[in-house]
């Protein structure tokens, strides 16, 4: 889901507050490609809100109230027309695209069923777990990656939610990817960093606490991006929910809680695909993802690669030998990076 043209480059004043007992912020709110971006007066990037994935809290009040999703419990305040009524478009557009209750839905629930029957007998079990992984709208994906966060709570520890330290991480995501909808997230514990269905990336925060320098956290979160851009977690999630659940996902858009809780014991034994095993991937695809972030990937293969082809490949193809050229981040905001769980 993108914003409409008539709306980029808007920008409105708000007041943003990360929970609702929490200190409340006066902030500017900013249209992306696929986000909502919530600065501080400073300018520095507090958020990044998935415009699908937004909703409204209590429809109808002033100021109008959002939160970045149904189990989220940061709140933005506005009262600009021409910024709610942006959001209030994207809605309207998100929930047109979903399944319409009543007799409608019925019937096309039936011919579904009746498509899917066929498409079971006819095509191997793969079709169906590419054609669903396709088929399911972003919002649902985002849902899927934002519940296994929770799941992922009892192995890594709850999410980081340090002010200062939230900021360096949406600077460092504004500095690794741009305007790319990406969604990054810190949990307590684990060493890696996890790509999950949505766009969103899990960094484990004894990460943070073990390096010197972000260049090789940075390293982790672009090479998981390259694999999963070659291994769509949602493949891989429906592989594991299997053919029933699939088809169920891909008919009626209800993704069961039990998956999430086997989904969140396959990631914690390190139960994924060779695509989306750091070491394992065609390091092509990563090393691009380097040169266009202008990051040195020799301190990731040194660090995370030790040995193998692939270690040699990060060395020899670092598109910046002589060192990263434009930092990844600020000395100070490493520093709040790395308190970000204190």
């Amino acid at each position: 889901m993108t914003a409409l043209t008539q709306y980029q480059r808007l920008e409105a004043p708000g007041v943003w507050h990360e929970s609702p007992d929490s200190q409340r912020k006066d902030v500017f709110v900013s249209l992306g490609e696929a986000t909502l971006v919530i600065n501080d007066r400073s300018d520095a990037a507090l958020t990044h809100w998935s415009l699908a994935a937004i909703r409204r809290i209590a429809p109808g009040n002033d100021p109008a109230i959002y939160a970045p999703g149904p189990e989220d419990d940061e709140r933005l305040e506005l009262t600009d027309p021409d910024m709610i009524a942006a959001i209030d478009t994207v809605r309207r557009a998100v929930a047109r695209s979903q399944p319409r209750s009543g007799a409608l839905r019925v019937f096309l629930t039936l011919c579904l069923f009746a498509a899917a029957l066929a498409a079971a007998v006819l095509w191997l079990p793969g079709a169906l777990v590419t054609h669903t992984a396709q088929a399911l709208p972003e919002a649902t994906r985002q849902d899927i990656g934002r519940r296994l966060v929770i799941a992922l709570e009892p192995y890594s520890g709850r999410p980081c939610r340090d002010i200062p330290g939230r900021r360096a991480l949406g600077k460092l995501q504004k500095r690794l990817f741009g305007d790319a909808p990406w969604e990054l997230r810190v949990l307590e514990n684990g060493t890696d960093v996890k790509a999950l269905p949505g766009g969103i990336l899990v960094i484990g925060g004894e990460l943070l606490s073990e390096e010197d320098g972000p260049d090789v956290v940075a390293g982790h979160l672009l090479a998981a991006a390259a694999m999963s851009a070659e291994e769509d977690p949602m493949v891989w999630f429906l592989e594991l929910a299997g053919p029933w659940h699939t088809f169920r996902m891909l008919t009626t858009g209800v993704v069961p809680q039990e998956l999430m809780g086997q989904a969140a014991d396959a990631l914690a034994l390190g139960q994924l695909p060779p695509a989306l095993v750091p070491g394992l991937a065609d390091p092509d695809p990563v090393l691009q993802r380097f040169s266009e972030a202008e990051l040195s990937s020799g301190p990731y293969g040194r660090s995370a690669l030790p040995g193998g082809d692939a270690w040699i490949e990060m060395i020899e193809g670092d598109p910046y030998p002589g060192g990263t050229p434009v930092p990844v981040l600020s000395d100070a905001d490493w520093l709040r990076l790395q308190s970000v769980c204190s």
